[in-house]
Formats: C-alpha cells, structure tokens, sequence
C-alpha cells in the first residue's frame, strides 16, 4: 500500500530520480529476504534441525524462525550437564549477593547472549496468551511481582522446558 503510494507520487524530477532509486533498491531488499526466509524454512523443515525445530514448535508461541534461533545459540544442549547451568549461561537467573549470613536476589544476570534471552522473551509473551502451564505461572508471577518480572521468569520457564524436551527428547 506504501509503495503504491510512493510509486504514483507526483515529484520534481531530482526527488522523483532518488525516490525510483530507493524503490529499486527496496524491491532488490525483499527479494533477498525472500531468498533467506525460504532457506531459513528449508533448513527448519528438511534440514539437520527438522527433529529438534519440530519438538520446539510444538510449544505454543514458538515458530520456526524462533526454534532456529533457540538452536543456533544454544548449540548442543548436552554440553550443559543441568537446566541450572543452561539458564545462568543465557543469563537468566537472578544475581546473588551474599552479606554474611544474607543472601540478596537482585535482578537477572544477563550473562548470556542478549538475542537469546530477547527471542525467549517474545516467544514467553506470545505463550501466556494462551491457556496452560506458563499462563499460569506468568499469572501467578505477575500478581506478586508485575508484568515484566513475570514474563522474565516465564522465559525463564521455557527455557527450562527447552532444555528438557531436547536433551530427553520429548
């Protein structure tokens, strides 16, 4: 709608030579996007990951651009002996701070890659709008710590859920 917008724009001739050539150079952009989104669901479908992006799309909120993403920074989850080890590796658990016979939990650590955490995030915002287990839980979390602490830990949640459906295969 934009574009048609743009293309039947009555211009000076100097806007209109630059406006034909962003239209050019956006046309050349989508069909390059075109292109990866097709591999990127090649390599979802057919690919190596078929069986772990499947098992990963079976959780509600999650695609495959999303599973793909889960996998490429996860990698392979047996090099993480627990769930504990996955989740302060992404950076998702909260940070400890010990003061003699304290213990202070403050916010999450970020350790881990932000896309990571980022993707979790989005894909926990999309699974509590749906019934079941997490929409529960974000419920729950949110009545006593608000909606962003909620959500956060409901990432947290799926990533837990993650960690066990790929390394038990379920």
């Amino acid at each position: 709608m934009g574009v048609h917008f743009l293309e039947h724009l009555n211009l000076s001739e100097d806007f209109d030579m630059v406006l034909r050539s962003l239209l050019r150079e956006l046309a050349y952009l989508k069909e390059e996007i075109e292109i990866l989104e097709s591999r990127l669901a090649l390599i979802a479908t057919d690919g190596r990951f078929k069986k772990e992006v499947e098992q990963l799309m079976g959780i509600r909120g999650i695609g495959f651009y999303s599973a793909l993403t889960i996998l490429a920074w996860i990698g392979n989850v047996n090099r993480f002996p627990s769930h504990k080890k996955l989740s302060s590796w992404a950076g998702l658990v909260s940070s400890v701070r010990i003061t003699g016979n304290t213990e202070i939990h403050g916010h999450i650590t970020k350790a881990g890659p932000k896309e990571l955490r980022w993707i979790l995030v989005e894909d926990a915002g999309t699974a509590v709008k749906y019934p079941g287990k997490l929409r529960r839980f974000y419920l729950k979390r949110k009545r006593r710590h608000g909606h962003k602490k909620a959500i956060v830990a409901t990432a947290h949640k799926l990533l837990i859920i993650i960690y066990h459906m790929l390394k038990e295969d379920k």
